[in-house]
């Protein structure tokens, strides 16, 4: 749910969770991508600056994280200085895992083809030490979908294993499908994630544990930037639904 400002461009994204949509290793996922142009990933990019501050000259983490280097037709390499382990994590985050083989998917089907499904299995937790290969199987080539199978393996082993099959865009005849944006405040007056770690790493009531943890989370860049906001009027209580302004540090 995209918020415009005056005709700027893109500048916040609020983003409803449900909890059901956070990854684990034993489940399965479900994302949807642009198409590629030109063998790399096509991003929308930010028309100006957010109202609160100004962006980052430098280029996105965010975007570097998910660069790879076609070494042999059909498998890429993802380099292990641009693998992420979080504070506390056991392996590569899931997440950038996940991103990491849409996109080498996207490199190999035709430009005019856009993700239609995904699903994935993690089987195990990936080493940041080492670098990620990304094998593409080319399933199925047809007029309207494109079917691709991709591995990410390290020593020999899949750590992420991804079915996903892309669509040639066709009319919709007048069938659209969208959500309303919820009315909740803007993003100015909220707090981003980061001041809420900082609060915590300095509150003495919270363990040192907890506080050291918390140190270790804000001594990484942070390649997003995010903003909780109050429920909607007349959300339930008990609805597993969070709200969130978040845009990406740097430059896209």
């Amino acid at each position: 749910l995209i918020s415009d400002t005056e005709g700027l461009g893109v500048h916040w994204v609020v983003l409803p969770i449900p909890p059901e949509a956070v990854m684990s290793p034993s489940t399965s996922s479900s994302v949807a991508a642009p198409q590629p142009e030109e063998r790399s990933v096509r991003l929308r990019v930010a028309g100006g600056a957010p109202p609160t501050s100004e962006p980052d000259s430098e280029e996105a983490i965010l975007q570097r994280s998910i660069r790879l280097e076609e070494v042999d037709s059909d498998v890429f390499l993802a380099s292990k200085d641009d693998l992420w382990r979080p504070a506390g994590a056991r392996g590569v985050f899931g997440g950038q895992t996940i991103c990491q083989t849409l996109h080498a998917a996207i490199l190999s089907v035709p430009s005019n083809f856009a993700v239609h499904s995904f699903h994935g299995y993690f089987t195990k937790a990936g080493d940041a030490q080492r670098n990620l290969l990304f094998h593409v199987r080319r399933v199925r080539d047809g007029g309207s979908f494109v079917t691709r199978s991709i591995e990410a393996r390290q020593r020999g082993q899949v750590v992420f294993s991804a079915t996903m099959q892309f669509h040639r865009p066709e009319p919709s005849k007048g069938l659209e499908v969208a959500a309303d944006m919820p009315k909740v405040d803007g993003p100015e007056g909220l707090k981003s994630d980061r001041e809420v770690i900082e609060e915590l790493a300095e509150n003495p009531r919270n363990s040192e544990q907890m506080r050291q943890f918390w140190r270790q989370t804000l001594a990484t860049p942070a390649r997003a930037e995010r903003r909780q906001a109050r429920p909607p009027p007349g959300t339930a209580r008990l609805e597993p639904v969070d709200f969130y302004w978040a845009r990406v540090n740097g430059k896209l």
